[in-house]
């Protein structure tokens, strides 16, 4: 290195500050029990220390060539700020069916209604992606690309449509005979071509049909859309997305691929991104390869439905399917950690039925009810009350006005006719003989009387009015405890119902592996093993309360935003990103510390003795070379064992994986027949053949076929039990012993040195404590990677399910193909008969499962040793260990020399070398001071 660098180095002594900074930060982090402090605490760490890299860059750029490990740090910058720049991204998937209120909840969550949410089934059928918007742009506050399927997948789908369409032209019928499937093509065809005749489409071809309407403007391209406002931004996206039914306006919802949007909302702030999954609506290759490839790098999915039709359905028991739910059990997702639920419209709500339904089980529903009961009872009570008054009040002032009568104070004229004889009449009879003798006394009596009925009126009345607020508040009440009660029903439910789904599976998984046990009946425990999160909503009175729409009236049962549970629904949202923040900026401070430590010792410079006599360098060289090759071989070693132990396991899943494709073609043609004895029309069974066995059936009753995956099920689902058992359950656990293991001797390793230090040392030693620091960031980091590699697993289950599916399809290609093409009287017979016939033949192309399963299987293995090794070596700790001032000084010639070629280039230069590096000192000594005030400012926050 040459000696102006080194000068530089050594003049950055104040480089080095607070020794134990980052050691002490850290430890004190990792004692924090709440994970959202722990977190906010990291990340304000992460922020200084990102200012202060980015401080360094000019200079290390300056001294590049000086300093040969200035270009290494600044790679280790670039990198870091790369991470940083990037952010947590998690991503949580909106799953539900057509009409469930998923763009509804999506609006409401965002706080702006940017989803489309009433436009039919076009809408339900597109990808939407949502996160935040980073742009300052006052004019692109929202923020959307629409990507457009391509030319070539516009046309393999226009050939689709035109096959479901012309099995019907048989019949010259495009009426109300029409199949489901023929009419759902040709409402598709009618809203890309408004106004044409579908038998004139069909007639056409798609060069013909260009020239009717243009789509080269829309295929394989991505439309931009950029606004301030989100009514105008709301707009655009549901003039794309949208079907607004208008018979002559064209349509392009069905060309759409995934519309990705950005916006500045709150809940999107760390890292979060929405993804907005279709329902079982209109159904596109495209499309559900994007769905698929969403599904497969989600984070966590939210499982929407209807309040009234998420018990009824059993949403948390059936999930998506035997299918899905097997993937979940592979990836080790069928858990609460990845799986939540979510009711809506719990507005919606006939209270009558919810109190004769949950009558005598809701212990608050009765309490208030009972209440309602009372109080009423008392307004009923003080009602007879005050109208007894009032009677009796009456009566009185009859009398009163009979005995004024015959005193003369009633005026005579006012007594006319009938009326007067009436009034006389009356005023007699009620006014005994004492009366007649002295009504003056009888007057003051029936005043008096009077004047306490009066007041008594007046009390019943207020108490009246009392008891009817008692009872309108109480009215309210029992709405509110009507939807609490049934909110409380259905989490309930949902828990009992998720548990069972996943005991029934698991069993169903682990009898699948061994055909020969017997069968036990399934028993449902309902055993509240996991705090499932269940949330039920309601987005209309959310919005409604936050006066997004003037017209509504405010919500009765609703009285606060907290009662709709969007409020607690969005804070979930939140805490779904803490994990993955948290572990961001775990690493970004390890990087830092890393590079901190580096620096610091860098800048100590080799020349540095601390007091050391060169007989007890050399000493203490050779011992710690010596630690370090002990705590090599005891890694090594660790490695060794874990390997061995890994191989074991997968050992195990290749026999069982060998077992299942053995039995893969007996249990194929079972599922062929179950298949076959299923009510399929013809022109359904012709519409999956056409899409290769993937077709999802419209109208009322939709259901989605998918034959690659029956068929490749087979072979998963007795190999999910073997898979479950050790790659999420065994493996696991195994890391972790020997993580914790790894963890234990980086910490023997520190004590060594720090003893082996201490013995040839003076303990105030500084070089010391840097070491002890880069071996406790370095064990940090590594634990981090020993961390991440259980998600190995889950990347490898869905290979395998990917791999294996995709055998099935390239089975199935052949009989699709051709029965796809098959017409006449008989074809629905003819294309059952004729798939068993290709299943006893072919086995769906299973049997090269063993060779091409094996192979992931062994990638699997191989890829967890691989990022075992790797997360231990990749710190890079075997050579960093030795502090500079300590190291073989065998570069002290090369260096004499230096110092001889830097006088005498100095010379050469006039001694302008000599005024550069008195300029770099002063910037390293700068550096120093900006260190100094980094530290400060991150201790502090």
């Amino acid at each position: 290195m040459p000696p102006a660098a080194l000068a530089r180095l050594r003049s950055t002594k104040a480089f080095a500050t607070e020794n134990e900074f980052f050691q002490k930060l850290l430890s004190d982090l990792e004692t924090e029990s709440d994970p959202l402090i722990r977190t906010t605490k990291k990340e304000a760490i992460v922020e200084p220390g990102l200012i202060f890299v980015k401080r360094l860059i000019p200079l290390l750029k300056e001294n590049a060539s000086a300093l040969p490990k200035c270009a290494e740090w600044l790679q280790k910058i670039t990198s870091i700020e790369d991470q940083a720049r990037e952010g947590p991204r998690v991503f949580i998937g909106v799953i539900g069916s057509t009409g469930s209120g998923k763009s509804s909840l999506i609006n409401a969550l965002l706080d702006k209604s940017v989803v489309p949410s009433n436009c039919m089934r076009a809408c339900t059928s597109v990808v939407v992606e949502i996160r935040f918007n980073d742009s300052t742009n006052t004019e692109e506050k929202y923020a959307a690309d629409v990507h457009y399927i391509t030319t070539q997948e516009w046309a393999l789908e226009f050939e689709t449509l035109k096959r479901d369409i012309m099995d019907d032209l048989e019949d010259d019928a495009l009426g109300d005979d029409q199949s489901i499937e023929a009419k759902t093509a040709s409402d598709k065809l009618k809203v890309i071509y408004p106004g044409m005749d579908v038998k004139k489409i069909l007639g056409m071809t798609t060069e013909q049909l260009g020239k009717v309407r243009d789509l080269s403007t829309i295929l394989g391209q991505t439309v931009m859309i950029r606004e301030s406002t989100a009514k105008s931004f709301s707009q655009k996206i549901n003039d794309i997305i949208g079907s607004t039914g208008e018979e002559d306006q064209a349509a392009c919802w069905p060309f759409v691929q995934v519309v990705k949007v950005r916006l500045k909302a709150p809940i999107l702030q760390n890292g979060l991104v929405l993804v907005d999954l279709p329902g079982q609506g209109d159904y596109n290759v495209a499309r559900a390869r994007v769905s698929e490839s969403y599904i497969r790098k989600l984070n966590h999915i939210w499982v929407v439905a209807k309040i009234d039709r998420a018990v009824d359905e059993s949403i948390a028991r059936n999930l998506l399917g035997s299918n899905f739910k097997r993937q979940l059990l592979m990836e080790d997702k069928y858990n609460n950690d990845f799986l939540a639920f979510i009711a809506t419209h719990i507005d919606n709500v006939d209270y009558n039925n919810v109190i004769q339904q949950q009558q005598g089980k809701d212990k608050l529903l009765i309490d208030v009810l009972n209440k309602q009961k009372q109080q009423k009872l008392a307004l009923a009570d003080c009602a007879k009350q005050r109208r007894a008054l009032q009677n009796g009040l009456k009566k009185v002032n009859a009398d009163i006005k009979s005995i004024k009568g015959l005193q003369g104070d009633v005026p005579s004229q006012t007594l006319h006719g009938k009326r007067k004889r009436n009034d006389m009449a009356e005023a007699t009879d009620s006014i005994n003989e004492s009366s007649l003798h002295n009504p003056s006394s009888r007057l003051e009596i029936i005043q008096e009387q009077r004047k306490n009925m009066l007041e008594e009126k007046g009390t019943a009345v207020k108490r009246e009015g009392e008891l009817k607020a008692n009872v309108e508040t109480l009215r309210i009440q029992v709405m509110m405890e009507c939807i609490s009660a049934r909110n409380r029903f259905v989490q309930n439910r949902l828990q009992h119902d998720f548990e069972s789904g996943l005991t029934e599976y698991k069993q169903k998984v682990s009898q699948s592996r061994d055909d020969e046990s017997p069968k036990v009946p399934v028993v449902t425990k309902d055993i509240r093993r996991c705090n499932l999160r269940t949330f039920c909503v309601s987005s209309t009175a959310y919005e409604s309360l936050q006066k997004k729409k003037a017209w509504s009236k405010k919500p009765e049962a609703f009285p606060t935003l907290d009662s709709t549970q969007i409020p607690q629904l969005q804070n979930f949202a939140k805490q779904c990103t803490l994990a993955r923040r948290e572990r961001i900026a775990s690493d970004l401070i390890t990087q830092l510390g890393l590079m901190y430590v580096d620096i610091k010792a860098s800048a100590e410079g080799k020349n540095e003795t601390h007091g050391l006599s060169e007989d007890q360098r050399v000493e203490l060289l050779s011992l710690l070379i010596q630690k370090f090759k002990m705590h090599e071989l005891a890694i090594q070693q660790l490695q060794n064992d874990t390997k061995s132990e890994l191989h074991l396991y997968t050992d195990e899943l290749l026999s069982t994986l060998a077992k299942a494709v053995s039995r893969a073609p007996g249990k194929a043609a079972k599922l062929c027949e179950r298949m076959k004895s299923q009510k399929l029309p013809p022109h359904t069974w012709k519409a999956i053949c056409a899409r290769n066995g993937v077709y999802i059936s419209s109208g009322k009753n939709q259901k989605r076929h998918n034959w690659q995956e029956y068929f490749a099920s087979v072979i998963l689902v007795p190999f999910t039990a073997a898979w479950d058992e050790s790659v999420n359950k065994t493996i696991p656990k195994v890391l972790q012993r020997h993580r914790a293991n790894v963890l234990e001797e980086f910490s023997i390793y520190a004590d060594d040195i720090k003893d082996t230090v201490e013995l040839i040392c003076n303990p105030e030693y500084k070089p010391l404590q840097g070491i002890l620091e880069q071996v406790s960031l370095l064990k940090n980091e590594a634990n981090i990677h020993l961390s991440d590699i259980r998600k190995l697993g889950r990347k490898h289950a869905q290979e395998i399910s990917i791999e294996t599916t995709r055998l099935a399809a390239i089975g199935l290609k052949p009989y699709t193909s051709k029965m796809s093409k098959e017409t006449g009287k008989g074809v629905g017979k003819r294309m059952k008969d004729l798939l068993s016939d290709h299943i006893e033949k072919t086995s769906i192309g299973l049997d090269p499962s063993t060779l091409i399963l094996k192979a992931k299987l062994s990638k699997e293995g191989q890829a967890i040793e691989k990022a075992w090794m790797n997360a231990l070596q990749k710190p890079g700790w075997e050579n960093e260990v030795v502090h500079p001032s300590i190291e073989p000084n065998s570069e002290g010639s090369e260096d004499s020399n230096s110092d001889g070629d830097g006088a005498s280039d100095g010379g050469d230069d006039g001694g302008s070398d000599g005024g550069d590096s008195d300029e770099a000192e002063q910037k390293f000594k700068e550096l120093g001071i900006i260190m100094q005030e980094v530290s400060k400012q991150t201790n502090s926050s």
